[in-house]
């Protein structure tokens, strides 16, 4: 119902209830808001800040980022998750506006990283995605740093991890074309391994086959950006020519890689 209603406020009036609205979101989170809500609250809360006042929007997300770092024992993971959850959703629906947090957002997410829930992790994973994807990677270091993170995440145990690991690193490919034709090599041996391991009896059907899907794409992204001439400076300029230039290359590449990948194991390639 309050979301139906906001566009009918007067602007004035819709200003002053977004601080209690704002608190409203905040409570639901810390009782745990299932998906569904967490949806609702993002929502309204992209409603009310395009018809009253965005300019308080980048507060409210800096509160919520203390919340999902927060050390105090009785802020649960749960709670931590589902804030988390919604920055990314903000994220997306507010774009550029919350860009500068971009930096504060990939701190969390690799704490999240570490949490015993596979949800939780891949919660994270897929806030990854939708915050390189809005935002962009300014420095190759950050680049370097989320590959580095997303090593451990491709040999996750949990298929569901696995698989928002896949995607993440597709966006990562897509968002920082050098580092991915840097460390080309390493990530498409990552994906040919992944999508050369047999199915586990646990993960048959639709989620096995999501993360075949996930590491494919990852893999064409991968090697789309080996093949792209990246600007570098003049000492970082490789002396030999790229590995990947064209489509030839690229099936010449995988031809070697997957020669010297595992020897056992179906190859699936959706």
């Amino acid at each position: 119902a309050l979301e139906d209603v906001l566009p009918s406020l007067q602007r004035l009036e819709l200003i002053k209830q977004q601080s209690r609205v704002e608190d409203l979101v905040e409570k639901l989170l810390a009782q745990n808001a299932t998906e569904p809500l967490r949806r609702l609250a993002v929502s309204v809360l992209h409603k009310m800040y395009r018809a009253g006042d965005s300019s308080h929007l980048p507060t409210f997300v800096g509160k919520l980022l203390k919340v999902t770092s927060e050390q105090n024992k009785k802020v649960t993971n749960d709670t931590r998750v589902a804030t988390l959850d919604v920055i990314g959703e903000l994220m997306v629906r507010e774009g550029r506006q919350l860009e500068a947090f971009s930096t504060d957002i990939f701190v969390v997410i690799a704490k999240h990283m570490k949490l015993p829930e596979a949800s939780a992790r891949c919660s994270a994973l897929q806030c990854l995605c939708k915050t390189i994807s809005v935002a962009g990677l300014k420095k190759e270091s950050v680049a370097a740093n989320i590959w580095k993170m997303l090593q451990k995440m491709l040999l996750d145990k949990a298929v569901t991890v696995r698989t928002a690991a896949g995607h993440a690193l597709a966006a990562l490919a897509v968002a920082s074309p050098a580092c991915a034709s840097v460390n080309g090599p390493d990530m498409t041996g990552s994906c040919l391994k992944a999508l050369a391991t047999e199915d586990q009896p646990r993960e048959a059907g639709g989620l096995a086959s999501e993360c075949r899907f996930a590491f494919s794409t990852a893999l064409a992204r991968v090697l789309a950006a080996m093949a792209t001439p990246v600007p570098l400076a003049a000492a970082d300029r490789p002396k030999k020519k790229p590995v990947v230039t064209d489509f030839s290359s690229a099936v010449e590449f995988l031809e070697q890689a997957a020669s010297k990948g595992p020897s056992t194991g179906a190859a699936y390639v959706s």
